[in-house]
């Protein structure tokens, strides 16, 4: 960065540098990180002083600069000689609980929650730390069968469902109309007893985790799914969400509503073809879940035809 950058980008609260790379190149717009423009500051909560040393591409070695932040209402802007081409940040912890984000554990449960499936390299200690892409954002065509169950391994890993071992059913689903959406959603080979059912039915826990971005905001979206198909695991990824996710928004937002009617009826429609195709398959999938569909047609009576 220059002068000018670290006063617009650094010195501006939601100033997204990478909304505006969107804007300005849409055919390279996937392999943008978030879009907020609010991440760095999330520093000042844990820190008594950030520092961020900067040269610009094609800048000579004495035009280098320092930026520095010592947890008042101001920062400091200085020149820094015999910098490297890129950028560093460094945050001076405060005491105390925010000690705790020094222990590669937590940086590491930490990326691994929010970040793994970024398309940049994170490393920690020399060792990179995300080795996954993110296959919902890739052609269905692209991935192959192997990549979908390391992807489903480690989606099961993450929300400690390690009792699945594979998809018995996988949906690759990318569309930009109505809204944004890019999307894997899995059916777990797996057979629920009526104790698993019933824990299911009070947890309301949902196996879709919502990413803008690649970045997650929202693991366990129930707001995405019925209740009915929280069995469903996988990702569902949209640029069109909005980033204050309060209880209020995710119960309002129009775009979540668009979302769930979206993956809903695809979820259904995929079922009706999967059983016209393959009827012995389906009739193994139902004998698994019968439970969850039938709790559908009570409790949605407008899904019952496609149920």
């Amino acid at each position: 960065m220059d002068k000018e950058d670290m006063v617009e980008c650094l010195g501006t609260i939601a100033k997204s540098g990478s909304k505006e790379f969107m804007e300005k190149n849409k055919d390279n717009a996937e392999a943008v990180i978030g879009q907020f423009g609010v991440g760095f500051y999330s520093a000042f909560m844990v820190a008594d002083s950030v520092v961020v040393t900067s040269r610009k591409v094609g800048q000579p070695d004495e035009k280098g600069l320092k930026w520095t932040w010592n947890g008042g209402n101001s920062y400091e802007l200085s020149d820094e000689k015999g910098l490297p081409t890129g950028t560093r940040v460094v945050i001076h912890l405060k005491p105390g609980d925010s000690a705790s984000f020094c222990k590669a554990d937590r940086v590491k449960e930490i990326i691994d929650k929010y970040s793994y499936f970024v398309a940049a390299p994170i490393l920690l200690n020399g060792e990179r730390v995300n080795s996954l892409n993110a296959i919902w954002t890739l052609q269905p065509k692209d991935v192959t069968k192997e990549m979908h169950e390391t992807f489903f391994k480690q989606l099961a890993k993450q929300q400690k469902r390690e009792a699945f071992h594979r998809p018995c059913y996988t949906i690759h689903y990318k569309t930009d109309t109505p809204v944004s959406l890019r999307s894997v959603l899995y059916i777990p080979q797996h057979r629920f007893s009526m104790l698993e059912y019933a824990a299911q039915a009070q947890n309301r826990d949902c196996g879709l985790s919502l990413y803008a971005r690649r970045v997650l905001i929202k693991p366990n979206a129930k707001e995405l799914l019925p209740n009915y198909l929280h069995f469903i695991m996988g990702v569902v990824d949209s640029e069109d969400i909005p980033l204050n996710l309060s209880r209020e928004m995710l119960q309002n937002n129009p775009v979540l509503r668009k979302l769930r009617k979206i993956l809903t009826d695809k979820i259904l429609s995929y079922l009706q073809n999967e059983m016209k195709k393959d009827s012995e398959k389906y009739a193994d999938f139902y004998k698994q879940y019968s439970l969850f569909l039938k709790e559908g047609i009570v409790t949605q009576p407008d899904h019952s035809e496609k149920v």
